[in-house]
């Protein structure tokens, strides 16, 4: 291991990348702020107690909407896929499968 890459792992606990420790700026220039809580938000939104929409509300101070709005334009931007690879990834996995599940049942109901 690197003298870099040990001194963050030590300092971290090698529990989190160096870009995503608290405190420290991201790498990716092209997010805001908003964005970059919106995605560690949809990283964790399961640690919330309640529905996800009202966690929303309270982490976030948005509307279910605007929160789904947000994400699927960071779904299409790059610096998102950067900042948060596995949440994105997971994101266009969910929107593959419930296409072709829409698919699948559009099929079925035009046979019969």
């Amino acid at each position: 291991m690197s003298e870099q890459r040990r001194d963050d792992h030590d300092r971290t606990g090698g529990n989190q990348p160096p870009a995503r420790r608290a405190g420290a700026e991201p790498l990716q220039a092209g997010l805001s702020s908003r964005d970059r809580r919106i995605l560690d938000f949809e990283g964790s939104w399961w640690l919330h107690t309640g529905a996800k929409d009202a966690a929303i509300r309270e982490h976030l101070g948005m509307s279910a909407t605007r929160y789904y709005q947000a994400i699927r334009r960071l779904m299409a931007e790059p610096a998102a896929g950067e900042y948060a690879p596995l949440t994105v990834h997971r994101l266009h996995r969910m929107k593959r499968v419930r296409l072709e599940q829409i698919a699948e049942r559009v099929q079925r109901d035009s046979l019969g």
